[in-house]
């Protein structure tokens, strides 16, 4: 077709997990979409784009001769001009029941109309978020919700029927305003009302209302804090009552966040309450040096007395990772909780946990190890269970095509100084294969032994096949056997790119381009966050990024510097300032060098009396300006006289030591400057500066 673009949507999703301590992990995720348009003719008259979406196909067999299937239709979109787009989908059907694998219960659909500047309109089966963490964040089910903004206020109403055991219908409203740029302010109200009871239940349907006020507030970005209330009534249960409130801080090396949390439930004329408090401290020594605290409290009274506690827990957490250059990184966490039933007084449980953990890489090899010793004793009854535990994980690759991972686990759990040991040891070997370039191959095996379950073992094996036809096989087989029992599943997946022509016209324009190593451009840079205006995407594997919908006219690319990496740093200055023309393409390059490192240290040399050696020892607050052809940058010296300066382009530096701070009747010892050339990835951290009284002539007069 005269004028036709093939236009293709990838969907990525990036998990973001900071360790906090043993057994706890932060997550956070974002997602963003990417798209490619490869044009093909863009002579004059309208243009002609093509939506695409996939159609999938999916069959599950299991040993006992149980056989699933399903088909699915990703998300169809299409944007319109002025900021307004429609989306229909992901619609999944299941073919035939049966199977364990779970491709869900029945069928569902979405559908969703968006104007940017006013709001949406959204129905079918979908999760409705409440707003309110207090009054359980979100309500699943098939419904549909509005919203309407107008300036800095947002009114929004949702309905939807839950399809549990207990179908319920959720109806409600919820209010959203800004005052400003640091304040705030969301109300939420619905009522939640039970249809039905299944037969064997004793009490009847209930229904509640619901109330929530959220209150943010923002002075500047090193702080923020939250305030929630929450009420609920019911006409059987009583009522609750909830109040959270939580407060983030940070600096350039510390940060901190605590919370404050209460809820409480009249019930039946008594009162039944909890509370948690919890406060989170991380701060960096050096650049290299961390050390964090956690430490969890919470109470439980479930006695209809708020005098009393029914349960107490505390937690106690801290530690410090440190990064040794050209060794390694070593972690040490700690770990004490104790857990005490107070009414009951049926247990009071105290324990320590104690990890040690380093790990060590190489170009195409990495190894980690750790080690956790584990105490728990009931205090009541003096019986005390010890437990260790030592884990070696590793990857290698072997080319660009092969690589392999391993890990081994070894541990022993006994109780009151040995008796009833029991010994548990995990062993998983895995690798993946480059078959082509539109196969790969994966395939672990993981053999567990000890403990409760006995003996087990696992094979998983995945292979994918994209054809150059657009259609793309998948194959995952899974085979389980161990003690209790087990069994070997297989699921085969196809998909087939569906393409919709729409006629639109070109009234957007679009922006692509790639990140790469100016020295290897062959060499992309993937995952880094890439932003123009309010949208962001993310580089894929090959360092490849679009923005497929952009207003005509100047635009300016931003690139967030910690998903770049340690050590590297854009070619060109940015914001790098682009024009867009409607209907067109603008393609951008960004070229990453490995940046270079200068740094060093200032000493005071004092002279020495009778006859002594003078001493020598470091001075902070010193300047020292680095000159380079872009300017001049400048740093203070710290309390060990050090200073340094990262994330430089290679090229030419002059470091000076300003005379014009130093200390009264004090110089600079030759050389007071040094000069020289750094490449790509070099680093000058060498660089020492000695200051010195300054001789001075006394001349003596006699009156």
């Amino acid at each position: 077709i005269p004028g036709e673009v093939t236009q293709s949507t990838y969907y990525r999703l990036i998990v973001i997990a900071r360790s906090l301590e043993p057994g706890y992990e932060e997550v956070e995720g974002r997602a963003s979409t990417s798209t490619r348009v490869i044009p093909s003719q863009l002579a004059g008259g309208p243009i002609y784009a093509t939506l695409d979406s996939d159609i999938k196909a999916q069959i599950l067999w299991q040993d006992d001769d149980d056989i699933a299937s399903s088909l699915s239709l990703g998300t169809l979109e299409l944007e319109i001009s002025g900021g307004r787009s429609m989306s229909l989908g992901p619609f999944n059907l299941p073919i035939t029941g049966g199977g364990t694998g779970g491709f869900g219960q029945s069928h569902n659909l979405s559908a969703r109309y968006e104007d940017i500047e006013l709001g949406y309109i959204h129905a079918g089966d979908f999760s409705i978020g409440l707003g309110s963490r207090l009054l359980g964040g979100s309500r699943s089910g098939r419904g549909g919700e509005a919203l309407y903004r107008n300036g800095d206020g947002e009114y929004r109403i949702f309905y939807t029927r839950g399809r549990g055991s207990i179908p319920d219908v959720t109806t409600g409203l919820e209010v959203g305003y800004n005052f400003g740029e640091t304040v705030s302010v969301i109300l939420t109200a619905f009522t939640d009302s039970e249809l039905s009871v299944p037969e064997g239940y004793t009490r009847e349907p209930e229904s509640s209302t619901n109330l929530g006020i959220l209150v943010g507030y923002q002075p500047s970005e090193d702080m923020e804090v939250t305030g929630e209330l929450a009420r609920s009534s019911g006409s059987e249960s009583g009522s609750d009552n909830a109040w959270r409130l939580n407060a983030n801080y940070k600096l350039d090396r510390f940060s901190t966040s605590c919370e404050w949390l209460w809820a409480g439930t009249d019930f039946r004329g008594g009162l039944r309450d909890t509370e948690s408090k919890r406060l989170n401290l991380s701060f960096s020594i050096l650049d290299n040096v961390n050390i964090w605290g956690n430490y969890r409290q919470s109470r439980n009274n479930l006695a209809d007395n708020p005098d009393e506690e029914g349960h107490r827990n505390s937690d106690m957490a801290f530690g410090a990772t440190w990064n040794i250059e050209d060794i390694g990184r070593l972690r040490v966490s700690h770990r004490t909780n104790s857990s005490r039933d107070v009414i009951l007084d049926e247990y009071d449980l105290a324990s320590r946990t104690t990890e040690y953990s380093f790990s060590k890489s190489w170009s195409d090899f990495s190894l980690t190890a750790s080690w956790e010793d584990q105490i728990e004793e009931d205090q009541i009854t003096g019986d005390q269970e010890t437990g260790n535990t030592l884990r070696l994980d590793g990857t290698a690759r072997l080319n660009n095509d092969i690589s392999l991972k391993f890990g081994y686990t070894t541990g022993s759990t006994s109780q009151n100084n040995g008796e009833e040991a029991v010994h548990t040891t995990d062993l998983s070997l895995g690798g993946g294969i480059k078959l082509s370039k539109d196969m790969d191959l994966s395939l672990s095996i993981q053999k567990n032994s000890g403990g409760l379950g006995g003996s087990r073992t696992s094979i998983n094996g995945v292979f994918n096949w994209k054809m150059p036809s657009g259609c793309s096989l998948n194959l995952r087989a899974r085979s389980y056997t161990g003690t209790i029992g087990g069994t070997t599943e297989v699921v085969l997946g196809f998909t087939y790119p569906l393409s919709i022509p729409m006629k639109m016209f070109p009234r957007k324009g679009s922006a692509e381009g790639r990140l790469f190593l100016s020295d290897d451009p062959t060499q992309g840079i993937p995952n880094v966050e890439i932003s123009v205006g309010r949208m962001t995407m993310v580089t894929d594997d090959n360092g490849f990024f679009r923005f497929p919908s952009l207003d005509p006219g100047e635009h300016q690319l931003t690139l967030d510097t910690p998903s770049l990496g340690v050590g590297l740093t854009p070619v060109v200055e940015l914001p790098l300032v682009f024009i867009v023309t409607a209907g067109a393409t603008v393609e951008l390059e960004i070229p990453v060098m490995r940046s270079v490192t200068v740094g060093g240290q200032v000493f005071i040399e004092t002279p020495g009396a009778k006859g002594e050696m003078p001493s020598r020892k470091p001075i902070a607050d010193m300047v020292i300006e680095l000159k380079t052809d872009a300017g001049s940058k400048y740093r203070y010296t710290d309390s060990f006289g050090r200073f340094l300066y990262t994330g430089l382009s290679p090229g030419s530096f002059v470091v000076v030591l300003r005379s014009e701070w130093l200390p009264q009747w004090h110089e600079v010892r030759e050389p007071a400057s040094y000069e020289f050339e750094l490449a790509s990835g070099d680093s000058r951290r060498d660089l020492e500066f000695t200051v010195i009284p300054t001789v001075r002539e006394i001349e003596i007069k006699e009156f």
